[in-house]
């Protein structure tokens, strides 16, 4: 499923769910529309952490990964 948001600029994270085991790295891709800078966080990141929409598994759980540009989110 992908989220997309109206307006002048707009983001997309293509994945909708990721299941991945401890230690391992994955790749979002996020497709804007616009102009900015795409900023990656996580929800837990006990869980994952995310570096330029690169995701890391580093404990056991669920988190959620989102892509903001400017005042639009993706998740």
């Amino acid at each position: 499923m992908s989220l997309v948001l109206l307006g002048c600029t707009s983001i997309t994270i293509e994945e909708s769910t990721l299941e991945m085991k401890k230690g391992t790295t994955a790749e979002v891709s996020a497709i804007v529309k616009g102009k900015g800078d795409v900023v990656w966080t996580s929800s837990n990141e006990l869980v994952c952490t995310v570096e330029n929409g690169k995701v890391t598994a580093v404990g056991i759980g669920e988190a959620t990964v989102k892509a903001t540009i400017k005042d639009k989110e993706a998740s």
